[in-house]
């Protein structure tokens, strides 16, 4: 009798425990991410300040690049994206300016774009 009794509730915990990790998936999955990699004669530029804003203005954010020439924008909503970028060389004494724009993210989407100073 105690056999009988155990396994339907062991069956509806094992099922609703499935039940939320497909929900905690498909609420992963509606975000996206940029990696955006900035450039400057095809060398990674470190301690680049780079804006980006949606398209709807709905989202902005400045982030500086890492020593590989890289920043993250995580946790984006699906839509359109655009990207500046800008760098002082302070040895050179020269301003370098990049953008990107229209760059178009999906649900889940981890998209990789490379901007090259001018």
């Amino acid at each position: 009798m105690k056999k009988t009794f155990l396994l339907p509730i062991m069956l509806i915990l094992i099922f609703s425990l499935q039940l939320s990790s497909c929900k905690k998936e498909e609420e992963k999955e509606t975000k996206g991410k940029f990696t955006v990699t900035v450039t400057l004669n095809n060398d990674p530029i470190e301690d680049v300040e780079v804006s980006i804003d949606s398209d709807d203005g709905n989202y902005e954010a400045v982030k500086n690049t890492d020593s590989q020439g890289k920043v993250v924008f995580n946790n984006l909503e699906p839509g359109r994206y655009s990207f500046s970028c800008y760098y002082i060389d302070d040895w050179n004494g020269v301003d370098y300016f990049g953008t990107s724009y229209n760059n178009k993210l999906r649900a889940g989407e981890n998209k990789k774009i490379t901007i090259e100073l001018y």
